[in-house]
Parts: structure tokens; C-alpha cells; sequence
């Protein structure tokens, strides 16, 4: 009787720390996925369709259009037809267009 009482800790004692390993893993895993999620990309190039003051309109790759504010981007030289990409932060609007307005910078690609 003593050693199966022995026997049945020593199980106990192997399914706890497998459990613990599991758990380990499942955790080292989520922290991966928020990590790799965290890190999605907060830029979209596109072709200048219009411009009208500090206002453009752009279209990207995908055909997906976006009006974004230049308020406060340092280079307004964007033209019609330039090929740019546009850095934010935050979300995007789901308006129609897509509307960006919180644009950390605008770059000139081509």
C-alpha cells in the first residue's frame, strides 16, 4: 500500500510539472503573437490623385483610396501623380475614402 501511495505522488508530481511546461509554452507563445501583432506596419504608399491645400488624396497598391491632412509635415512639395508613403499613427478611418489623421510624416518615394 505505502508504495502505491509512492507511486501515485510520483505520477502527480510528473503530470503537475508537465502541466507547468505546458503552460510555459502557451505563454511563450502569446507573448510571441502580441509581440509579431504589435509590430504591423503603420505606413501605406500610393499615387497622389489630388491635392487642394493641406488636403491629398492618394490610392494605394491594392486600389484603396485614403484622404490624409498635412498639418503639421514638414515637406507639402507632394505633387499629383507622386508616388508617396505616408507614416500614422492610430487607426484609419473606415470612411469612404479611408480617411488618415493622426500622419506622423509624408515622404516623396518617386
Amino acid at each position: 500500500m505505502l508504495q502505491c501511495m509512492k507511486e501515485v505522488d510520483i505520477l502527480k508530481y510528473i503530470k503537475d510539472k508537465n502541466l507547468v511546461k505546458l503552460l510555459l509554452i502557451v505563454l511563450l507563445l502569446c507573448i510571441f503573437l502580441f509581440i509579431r501583432l504589435s509590430k504591423k506596419k503603420n505606413y501605406i504608399d500610393g499615387v497622389v490623385l489630388k491635392k487642394i491645400e493641406n488636403v491629398i488624396t492618394i490610392q494605394s497598391e491594392d486600389d484603396s483610396k485614403f484622404t490624409i491632412t498635412m498639418e503639421e509635415i514638414k515637406d507639402k512639395n507632394v505633387k499629383v501623380g507622386d508616388i508617396v508613403r505616408v507614416e500614422y499613427i492610430g487607426e484609419i478611418l473606415e470612411t469612404s475614402p479611408a480617411r488618415i489623421n493622426h500622419v506622423k510624416n509624408i515622404h516623396i518615394i518617386k
